[in-house]
């Protein structure tokens, strides 16, 4: 994982993060309609929010893993209550990676796809195993 390009990538798409997470839970929801269930009553605009914002801690924190721990685990559990299931997690690695591709055009390199791909499956083994560590 090349911490600086997923720090160059994400400047590229947080001038507007809040289209970008838009668009991220537009193709969640429409590719994977059976995770539409888990926002029921779900204010999306303070969703959205909390996701730029653990976006922007996971980008920030990229080359200091440990950092990141805490944070995680209380995410994992705290998806796992929401009944959020281990299979999920590629759904949602899948729709970051796709709405990544789209809003980043030329600048979605293989370097980038794979960067990301490990920060996404950095993050979801660590909430993973926090849920699972609870349950």
């Amino acid at each position: 994982m090349d911490v600086t390009v997923i720090r160059s990538t994400f400047d590229l798409v947080r001038a507007d993060a809040d289209g970008f997470v838009r668009d991220f839970y537009e193709h969640l929801l429409a590719t994977f309609p059976q995770v539409r269930p888990l926002f029921a009553g779900t204010e999306f605009d303070e969703q959205r929010k909390k996701l730029a914002m653990s976006l922007a801690a996971v980008v920030a924190s990229a080359d200091r893993p440990e950092a990141l721990e805490p944070v995680l685990a209380d995410l994992g559990r705290g998806h796992a209550a929401l009944g959020v299931t281990p299979g999920m997690y590629g759904y949602v690695a899948y729709s970051m990676l796709a709405t990544l591709a789209r809003r980043l055009g030329d600048a979605w390199t293989h370097e980038a796809a794979t960067s990301w791909e490990a920060a996404l499956d950095f993050c979801a083994g660590r909430m993973l195993a926090a849920a699972s560590a609870a349950a």
